[in-house]
C-alpha cells in the first residue's frame, strides 16, 4: 500500500507547470521586469514536456522581450524558431515583420505579412501595417488597396482613412482624399493630420478658403504643429496677404528651423529665418 501510495504521490508532483509559467511570464512583463520574463518562458523552451504550440508561444514571448530590449537578433532568431515549431504562426510572422522594419529591410517586411496574411485573411491591421510599408516604398496603388482591405475587415479607425487618402493623394485622387480625410475627421474630430492634409487637397484644387480653414483648424488642434503653419503660409502667399503669411513662415521656422516650406517661403518674401 505503501508503494502505490508512493507511486501516486510521484505521479501528482509532475504536473504540467507550462501554463503557470506562460502566465508568470506575462505577468513581468506587464510589470516591467523582462528578466523574471526571460526566466520563465525558458522553463518552458527548454522543457521537452511540453508542447510544439506551447515552447513556441514562450519564443514569441522571449523574442518580444528582447526586441523591447533592442536586441534584434536575439528576437529574430526566437520568432524563427517559434515558427519553424509552428509554421501555422501568423503573429510570429508579423513580429519578424516588425524586426525587417527595424532593420530597414522592407521588402522582407511585406514578405511576412503576405504569410501572415496568408494564415488570417481578415487581419485588418497587418493590410493596414503591409499597406504602410507600401507607402514607404511609393507603391501608392497597392498601398490604397491594402487600407481599403484593412477597412473592410473591421479595422477602420482614422488613420487608415487618413493613410489611404495620403495614398490616393499621391496617386492624383484629390477628391478621393478629401472624402477619405473627411472621414477621418468624422471619426475622430482631433485628428490634426487629417485637417492639415485636407486642405493641402482643398489648396491644389484652389478652394484656398476651405484650404486655411483646414490649417487653421489643424493649427488650434496641435499648436506646434510646423507645417501646418507652413502650408497655412503658402495660401497666405498665394493670396497676396504679405504678413499673414511672413507671420506663418516665421512660425513654422521657430517650431522647426529647419522646415523646408517655411524657409523657402521666408526666403521668397525677402525675410531671413533665425538662425
Amino acid at each position: 500500500m505503501a508503494l502505490i501510495v508512493g507511486v501516486a504521490l510521484g505521479v501528482a508532483g509532475c504536473a504540467d507547470t507550462g501554463p503557470a509559467d506562460m502566465e508568470a511570464g506575462r505577468a513581468a512583463v506587464e510589470r516591467n521586469d523582462p528578466g523574471e520574463a526571460i526566466k520563465m518562458y525558458e522553463r518552458v523552451i527548454d522543457s521537452r514536456d511540453q508542447s510544439a504550440a506551447m515552447r513556441a508561444a514562450a519564443l514569441y514571448g522571449r523574442g518580444s522581450v528582447y526586441s523591447e530590449q533592442g536586441e534584434k537578433d536575439k528576437a529574430m532568431a526566437d520568432y524563427s524558431q517559434a515558427i519553424a515549431l509552428k509554421p501555422d504562426y501568423a503573429e510570429a510572422y508579423v513580429a519578424r515583420a516588425a524586426v525587417y522594419l527595424d532593420k530597414n529591410q522592407p521588402q522582407q517586411a511585406i514578405a511576412e505579412y503576405d504569410r501572415a496574411l496568408t494564415l488570417q485573411p481578415k487581419a485588418g491591421e497587418v493590410y493596414y501595417w503591409r499597406g504602410m510599408v507600401k507607402a514607404y516604398l511609393r507603391r501608392y496603388g497597392e498601398a490604397a488597396t491594402d487600407y481599403t482591405q484593412a477597412i473592410r475587415a473591421g479595422f477602420g479607425d482614422a488613420d487608415v482613412y487618413e493613410k489611404r487618402g495620403d495614398a490616393n493623394a499621391m496617386l492624383g485622387a484629390t477628391e478621393v482624399a478629401i472624402a477619405d480625410y473627411s472621414r477621418a475627421i468624422e471619426i475622430n474630430p482631433d485628428a490634426a493630420g487629417a485637417y492639415c492634409n485636407r486642405g493641402v487637397a482643398f489648396a491644389r484644387q484652389g478652394r484656398y478658403q476651405q484650404a486655411l480653414a483646414d490649417y487653421t483648424q489643424a493649427i488650434r488642434l496641435d499648436g506646434d504643429f510646423a507645417r501646418a503653419y507652413a502650408n497655412r503660409g503658402q495660401v497666405y502667399e498665394k493670396l497676396k496677404r504679405r504678413d499673414e503669411a511672413l507671420a506663418d513662415f516665421t512660425k513654422a521656422v521657430e517650431l522647426e528651423p529647419d522646415q523646408p516650406d517655411g524657409r523657402a517661403g521666408l526666403k521668397r518674401l525677402g525675410a531671413v529665418a533665425k538662425p
